[in-house]
């Protein structure tokens, strides 16, 4: 279960994990959402985390306002750099 914070919602909104995927090359993708992607008649979000076999973290944000497209809205990825 993850929690998200948002400035841009009143709540906290609890999101489920829906998808858990490794992949070939030795990294994970999971997924957690509230509400499905195809729901078109209420707010609906997904945030994936992929971790890659360097350590290298990337978040994506894809959500959908009701009647609106569901989509990636951003993403980031976090790298650590030697100090």
């Amino acid at each position: 279960m993850l929690w998200p914070v948002m400035e841009e919602l009143p709540v906290v909104v609890p999101h489920p994990q829906i998808s858990h995927r490794l992949l070939p090359n030795g990294g994970v993708v999971l997924v957690f959402a509230s509400g499905a992607r195809e729901t078109v008649d209420a707010f609906r979000e997904e945030i994936t985390l992929e971790v890659k076999p360097n350590g290298e973290l990337v978040y994506a944000h894809s959500w959908g306002m009701p009647g609106g497209d569901f989509a990636e809205r951003s993403s980031c990825a976090l790298v650590a750099t030697e100090t």
